[in-house]
């Protein structure tokens, strides 16, 4: 089958696991994937900022596809550090999903080019240091501008961790001459793997010890917060203790209130009483009085009138004696 027709029956648009660095979940993001060349090009199908604009994946560094349920497939890869990456994708349908399998098989199966190995063969050992450098050049400044716009488009990730770049790129020059003397003449793929592994060693070991610093930071903020807490729980039961013992307070003195003001209220029937019966004496005293009146008065009458009885006595013995 030629290779255009073999591409175009393949179903360009295809759905990626990816991480998503806000939530830390995988998601199934949409890709409008094409193979061109000794690559498979990846464009986002929707725009957004967290994702590169292209993910490539050459063909050389493929080392297996296989399928998996329904219509996804894995392909097993290697970065340029010689890193194994799995990358997960899901066709629309079973058939498609066996469609692109079978696609990506015949890419890796298939022979390279004889031109290529023809010119691989008559590269003599003095050209071979330049190809390498060469090839280090072109494969710094794809990592460098991989690098890049990942630190254009997630400025959240690469401020959390300080940086994304390297140490072994964080300081390459545009000048091609600066690099080839910084790469070594006899660096061969299997030398610049190694060391672009061991700076990512080296790199992650300082990712790992700044996070163990913010760990360790964590945990005595958590012990200081502890305390603090400790000590507001000791204050709030504090306070508790200090409003229960008011709130008692405040209900014996409201008794004690109570009780004085039924004391009050009896001592005021009390006095209401004593004052009734002060008015009814008076009462009594005045008709007393009235009644001592009323018995001088008959008793001045009653002198007056033996007064003239004893007049007429008087009179009636002058006039019976007088006679006799």
């Amino acid at each position: 089958m030629p290779l255009a027709r073999m591409d175009d029956d393949v179903e360009q648009t295809l759905k990626r696991k990816v991480q998503n660095d806000h939530t830390k979940l995988f998601e199934w993001v949409k890709y409008k994937c094409a193979l061109l060349g000794a690559d498979v090009l990846l464009d986002p199908v929707d725009s957004d900022d967290a994702l590169p604009t292209t993910y490539r994946i050459p063909l050389d560094q493929i080392r297996n596809v296989q399928t998996k349920a329904g219509s996804r497939f894995e392909i097993i890869h290697h970065d340029h550090c010689g890193v194994k990456i799995r990358e997960e994708f899901m066709a629309p349908t079973p058939q498609h999903c066996q469609r692109w399998v079978s696609v990506l098989q015949a890419k890796l199966l298939a022979p390279r080019s004889p031109v290529g190995r023809a010119a691989v063969r008559a590269v003599s050992p003095h050209e071979m240091p330049r190809q390498i450098e060469a090839k280090a050049d072109v494969d710094l400044e794809k990592y460098d501008a991989m690098l890049s716009a990942i630190e254009a488009t997630s400025p959240p990730l690469a401020k959390s961790w300080g940086s994304v770049r390297p140490a072994s790129t964080k300081s390459i020059p545009d000048d091609t001459a600066d690099v080839e003397c910084k790469v070594p003449k006899a660096e061969t793929p299997l030398l610049r793997r190694w060391t672009a592994s061991e700076n990512d060693a080296e790199e992650q070991l300082d990712i790992l010890v700044r996070v163990e610093s913010a760990l360790k930071q964590l945990e005595l903020d958590n012990k200081a917060a502890a305390a603090r807490e400790t000590e507001l729980r000791q204050q709030v039961a504090n306070l508790h203790d200090s409003v229960r013992l008011v709130t008692a307070e405040k209900q014996e003195a409201l008794t004690q209130l109570r009780e004085v003001a039924q004391e009050r209220d009896e001592w005021m029937g009390i006095a209401r009483q004593k004052q009734d019966e002060v008015t009814q004496l008076r009462d009594e005293l005045q008709n007393a009085r009235d009644e001592v009146r009323l018995l001088t008065n008959e008793q001045m009458r009653l002198h007056h009138r033996n007064r003239d009885l004893a007049v007429h006595v008087q009179r009636l013995d002058t006039l019976v004696y007088g006679k006799f």
